[in-house]
């Protein structure tokens, strides 16, 4: 998630989420991860690499070619999230679709009353961080919050070819 909310401001970075066993660390086994934008303690080449002691935390791999046109032989990205510290993405609403003046997708929705001010809290705690837009289970995008979501209105940015599609037709299934 890239957002530009009517408060997050995120730059969007579309990765492919592997959630498979081989994905996650040795004797951990896949958890149902809500439709949710969750915070990322980190990104590195191998997943043991991504994990951050201390942290309750799942470690996912990435791949950019699902979503994007990134290079056939562009390496996995594994990414650290906080599986507890994420705002839901249940909407009120049907979600729009719009292009900007350089022809990438830009996605406003508008968040449920009670997670507008979730979002609210967890932008001004992560603001100038990382977050990971997960929908159904993959991580969808990546994106920087850029300023705090006041009011619930979400706007996710910069998505590259179909990102912003993909969690827009997700979303209102």
């Amino acid at each position: 998630m890239l957002i530009a909310l009517t408060a997050i401001s995120v730059y969007a970075c579309p990765l492919r989420a592997q959630t498979n066993r081989t994905n996650i660390p040795t004797g951990q086994s896949v958890p149902h991860l809500p439709n949710g934008a969750y915070f990322v303690f980190q990104e590195a080449p191998t997943p043991k690499q991504a994990r951050v002691s201390g942290h309750s935390q799942i470690v996912l791999a990435y791949d950019r070619r699902k979503y994007s046109d990134a290079p056939t032989n562009e390496p996995l990205t594994y990414i650290a999230i906080d599986p507890n510290d994420y705002v839901p993405l249940i909407i009120d609403g049907a979600p729009e679709m719009r292009k900007d003046g350089e022809g990438k997708s830009i996605l406003s929705v508008s968040l449920t009353r009670t997670n507008a001010v979730r979002a609210e809290s967890f932008t001004r705690a992560h603001l100038g961080g990382r977050i990971a837009m997960v929908v159904d289970g993959e991580i969808i995008t990546l994106h920087k919050i850029r300023s705090v979501i006041v009011g619930g209105k979400l706007q996710i940015t910069r998505c590259q070819d179909n990102a912003c599609e993909v969690i827009r037709a997700k979303l209102v299934d």
